[in-house]
């Protein structure tokens, strides 16, 4: 009898169990003033190759609503501090900055217009996401917009509220196979981050 009541127990908590579980992940939305929900304080970038492409992620201290005097300067900022619905928790995260400037090096030639140690930006194209159109637009969408600019191009203007994650992506492949190492210096408006890779090709 005790274990009939004991197996009847376990398996009402499970249940439970499962049903909270589903809940969340199907209802986990909250209130929200802000589109943007946390800012990353940018004080450095991982950097990681995938075939032809960098994979760039800011990394840092992160910056939520529960930070109020922190976080309410830069949604103001922004702008986005009429969202007022709800929100599934983290879905649009941004670095608290914007990019001016892009520098791409490598220790070898790419090709004879390319000398080894000369600026690469004219031949790396920028991707992003973003949704500062979207709040400046009154929050009419619930995508967030992709950027895509050649690296030489990047400024102020078109990279703001950007997420952590974005691509340098080859737009000419070196001529010769062999070992590369990359140098990529990211200008913010008060800071500059700078970290190395090493590609195959």
């Amino acid at each position: 009898m005790k274990k009939t009541i004991l197996s009847a127990a376990l398996l009402l908590c499970a249940a439970l169990q499962f049903s909270c579980e589903h809940y969340e992940g199907e209802n986990g939305a909250a209130y929200s003033k802000y589109m943007i929900n946390c800012y990353i304080e940018c004080e450095n970038f991982s950097l990681k190759s995938l075939d032809q492409t960098l994979k760039l992620r800011f990394e840092g201290k992160a910056i939520n609503p529960g930070n109020f005097d922190e976080f309410y300067p830069i949604a103001r900022a922004n702008n986005d501090t009429t969202y007022n619905r709800e929100l599934v928790n983290l879905r649009y995260v941004s670095i608290n900055d914007s990019l001016s400037h892009i520098s791409i090096v490598c220790d070898k030639d790419i090709n004879p217009n390319h000398p080894a140690g000369t600026e690469l930006n004219d031949i790396f194209t920028f991707k992003a996401k973003s949704v500062y159109n979207i709040i400046q637009r009154n929050y009419d969408s619930y995508s967030a917009e992709p950027i895509e600019i050649l690296a030489k191009n990047v400024n102020f203007k078109e990279t703001r509220i950007i997420h952590p994650e974005c691509e340098l992506v080859f737009n000419q492949l070196p001529e010769k196979s062999g070992t590369y190492t990359f140098e990529v210096t990211i200008k913010l408006s008060e800071k500059t981050l700078k970290n190395t890779v090493t590609m195959e090709f």
